[in-house]
């Protein structure tokens, strides 16, 4: 409707791909496409129709003319704010907070995220009360042959509540985390702070739980051995969930969450017992199986705190049991008195081990989001800087060319040459056109790639060697207060010919696929690690180290 476009101060209009094609006032939105794309609503007609009909234009030379006309235009306006995504994140300057400094800041937000969610912790508190109350139902006036089985409902619905409940740490903010990384969070003091903020949880269900548990039932182990090996489950099972968090999607990893949890309890050696596993797979394979069953080591430690308050009478009961069960077994025979202690530590390095494989995922995964190179690409860039050192020590110009170490020089020395001799033709302007619209594409192609990564997360290539994430280095108000000026025009860029040196299978759509010796067309060299080119009828993307220039 006209009258809710009227109340808007500013208008941001996107074209398809995510190319802008007009931000600024509103009052100046009609005069600039009727200055630059000669094309006005009709008399009568809604404004906002028009836009919309303007904007929604699919046409791949006009996606390419809202993307360079509005980009003269801003550099016409406001010529002192660099346009160009790739300069402006080498040439950010800001300050970052110190390393604790951002530690502290991370913990708070914790702290404030769990106040505002506090009906949601106030669920689970309740959950792990209720479960509590079940277990101990069950265990009340339980001899020592029973007490596997509500050892066993202990563990299973400890573990299923614990990786639910620590799925939110990472999962529900893993794009808040990438914009924030892309813009210079240190990634390991957000881990730190989330690990530290991980730690009240971990404290207060179990309690909430073992209060349920007594208020029914008591047990012959002491209130100490019962909260230590179930703050230790929960340290277990929340390490695994921030793991299935980072691999997969909220939905997915609520349903890997508890098809992992009935597993790891179905092998912890309660039905069938290890015995049985061993005569069917063997003592090896069953030590195998059983090692990464957090379920398997609780059992065993909290029928050790059961077997050692019992009676000297009850001894040779619990002995038996714990003969058929392979519980508390040594070299010597079965001795209960160390076995709670290594359960524990046993299960306290799981949950270590489980913290430092999520710690790699929240670093190596979706590294393009947060403005990091892949680590393939990384390694691929070390090799190619090394054979060009070494190139460059031998004075072996070829190999160093070979490998594009030295192609951003020589690409640079090429555009000074073209600039003189067009300074020199009187055909400087048209030349620097080119330049800017060439610049243009490659900004837009930048911003298309971000408004496509909000939705989802960005796939890393084996070769990319850099993260195309924009940068703006001035304010909003700068931009809508200088986007009042007219300025543009299109020009060709002179035509440019490089020879493939390695063969090259595209990843992605926008990708072009090339073998060794084929010719390509350079349509646009301007950033340092991919080049649009053209092969035949095709167009994409190519790694620049590839490829080298035609004289």
């Amino acid at each position: 409707r006209r009258e809710i476009f009227d109340l808007f101060d500013n208008v941001l209009l996107l074209a398809k791909g995510g190319h802008v094609a007009y931000m600024g006032p509103r009052d100046g939105c009609l005069s600039f496409f009727g200055a630059h794309f000669a094309s006005t609503p009709d008399q009568g007609q809604n404004p906002a129709d028009f836009l919309l009909d303007m904007v929604t234009d699919s046409r791949p030379e006009q996606l390419a003319r809202f993307s360079s006309v509005w980009k003269a235009h801003a550099r016409a306006a406001r010529p002192h704010i660099n346009l160009r995504a790739k300069e402006a994140v080498r040439r950010r300057s800001r300050k970052r907070p110190f390393f604790f400094v951002q530690i502290w800041l991370c913990l708070y937000r914790a702290g404030q995220q769990w106040v505002r969610n506090y009906p949601s912790e106030l669920l689970y508190a309740v959950l792990f009360f209720v479960m509590g109350m079940l277990v101990g139902l069950l265990f009340q006036d339980v001899d020592i042959e029973e007490v596997p089985q509500p050892n066993f409902l202990l563990s299973f619905v400890l573990g299923l509540a614990s990786m639910h409940h620590s799925l939110r740490m990472f999962g529900t903010e893993q794009a808040v985390y990438w914009r924030e990384a892309s813009s210079g969070l240190n990634r390991f003091a957000y881990f730190i702070a989330k690990m530290l903020w991980g730690v009240v949880p971990n404290v207060y269900l179990p309690l909430v739980l073992l209060a349920g548990f007594y208020s029914f039932a008591a047990p012959r182990g002491f209130f100490a051995d019962y909260m230590l090996a179930v703050v230790c489950t929960y340290f277990f099972c929340s390490g695994l969930g921030y793991v299935i968090s980072l691999l997969f999607t909220p939905q997915r990893a609520q349903m890997v969450s508890v098809v992992l949890g009935a597993l790891l309890n179905v092998v912890s050696g309660f039905f069938p017992r290890i015995s049985q596993l061993e005569d069917m797979i063997g003592e090896v394979p069953t030590a195998v199986v059983l090692a990464p069953s957090y379920a398997r080591w609780l059992m065993e430690g909290l029928f050790a705190v059961e077997e050692l308050r019992l009676g000297e009478i009850f001894k040779f009961r619990s002995l038996r049991i714990a003969k058929a069960l392979s519980y508390c077994q040594t070299d010597e025979g079965t001795n209960c008195e160390e076995t709670f202690g290594r359960t524990m530590t046993i299960i306290i390095v799981g949950g270590l081990v489980f913290r430092f494989i999520a710690l790699i995922l929240l670093l190596g995964r979706h590294r393009g989001a947060q403005n990091r190179k892949s680590f393939s690409a990384h390694l691929v860039s070390m090799f190619l800087q090394s054979a060009g050192s070494s190139g460059a020590m031998g004075n072996d110009d070829h190999s160093s060319e070979r490998f594009g170490v030295d192609s951003t020089n020589k690409r640079a020395a090429h555009d000074r040459a073209r600039r003189s001799q067009a300074r020199e033709s009187g055909a400087f302007t048209s030349l620097d056109k080119g330049e800017e619209d060439k610049r243009a594409r490659t900004d837009s192609r930048a911003l298309e790639r971000t408004f496509s990564d909000l939705g989802k997360p960005q796939r890393d290539s084996g070769r990319r060697a850099s993260a195309d994430l924009p940068a703006a280095t001035a304010t909003l108000d700068e931009w809508l207060a200088g986007a009042t000026a007219a300025a543009g025009g299109d020009a060709v860029p002179a035509e440019q010919w490089a020879t493939a040196l390695f063969d090259c299978k595209a990843e992605r759509d926008d990708e072009l696929s090339f073998k060794r010796g084929d010719v390509l067309k350079i349509l646009d060299d301007s950033d340092e690690n991919w080049w649009q080119a053209q092969k035949k009828d095709k167009t994409g993307y190519i790694p620049s180290s590839y490829v080298r220039m035609m004289d």
